[in-house]
């Protein structure tokens, strides 16, 4: 960040404080990270086993078995309680969309043409 306020002095600083902050990422994972944060999968995968790296193949393995295995049913648990398919924030923005879709008109030019038409411009 020093680095680009450098080169690019108060152009950046103008744009940063303009950009909205949900389009930063710690506005946009408001969910817990445990405590870790990687830039990449591997880096996400590595930091999850870290433990583990340090057994031999074959208990590296079965343990790290035993952690998918133990997310999975915990994730299980979880959606045994869900009334629909979709996760809970998946239905709310579904419906969110859905009563949004409610204004607009479609037109069918072909089979695989469509033209949406709002009457309200702030949905297009």
């Amino acid at each position: 960040m020093v680095e680009l306020r450098t080169i690019g002095g108060d152009q950046v600083d103008r744009f940063l404080a303009r950009v909205p902050l949900e389009n930063w990422e710690n506005s946009c994972f408001r969910s817990p990270r445990y405590g870790e944060m990687c830039s990449s999968l591997a880096k996400c995968f590595n930091s999850w086993v870290k433990d583990e790296c340090f057994l031999p193949i074959t208990s590296m393995l079965d343990q790290i078995r035993k952690k998918m295995m133990s997310m999975a049913t915990e994730r299980r648990k979880d959606s045994k309680g869900w009334a629909t398919i979709l996760c809970p924030q998946m239905e709310l923005k579904l419906a969110e969309r859905i009563e949004k879709a409610r204004s607009l008109d479609m037109i069918r030019f072909d089979d695989y043409v469509f033209q949406v038409i709002s009457k309200n411009s702030e949905l297009c």
